[in-house]
């Protein structure tokens, strides 16, 4: 069994020790960790509480980026997830994979199957900015944008 908290390390405090599959690498002392990405870790709870965005013009959702990579090139995916009366479905694909490797702050935004209103709403609250460049594909030309991903990250994560 994978540790559900996905730790870096794990550790003999650990409530998934038992049911893991990686090596113990922690000798157990918690207190003087500095992973921040172990469970075990003071810090490790503030660091993982993700925020929900609340977008105006869709008031009863909720959203939460997915954040990923493309197997063909390992281009940054960018897909929005919504809660609307507590249930959970993907929204959107807001990115689009054209077969040039980017950099990872770099992605073409799929405004031929996004609503133009949310792609001004995310560009407004600074988490795209337009890169001024642009890339055709079939009928459509897709704008390049640099992502913001400290701020998209956060707001990724599962729904509480």
């Amino acid at each position: 069994m994978n540790c559900e908290n996905k730790s870096v390390l794990t550790c003999r405090n650990c409530k998934h020790c038992e049911q893991c599959d990686r090596p113990i690498t922690c000798i157990g002392q918690c207190s003087d960790c500095d992973d921040t990405n172990c469970e075990n870790n003071k810090n490790y709870k503030e660091k993982t509480e993700m925020k929900t965005l609340q977008i105006p013009f869709y008031p009863d959702m909720e959203f939460k980026f997915h954040t990923d990579t493309y197997a063909q090139n390992g281009n940054t995916y960018i897909g929005l997830y919504c809660k609307e009366d507590g249930f959970v479905e993907p929204f959107c694909d807001l990115t689009v994979n054209l077969s040039v490797k980017l950099d990872a702050t770099k992605a073409y935004i799929d405004v031929n199957n996004c609503d133009m209103q949310l792609i001004r709403y995310l560009e407004e609250n600074g988490f795209i900015e337009f890169a001024k460049d642009f890339r055709p594909s079939g009928y459509v030309t897709y704008p390049l944008y640099t992502l913001n991903l400290e701020k998209i990250n956060e707001y990724t994560g599962d729904f509480n």
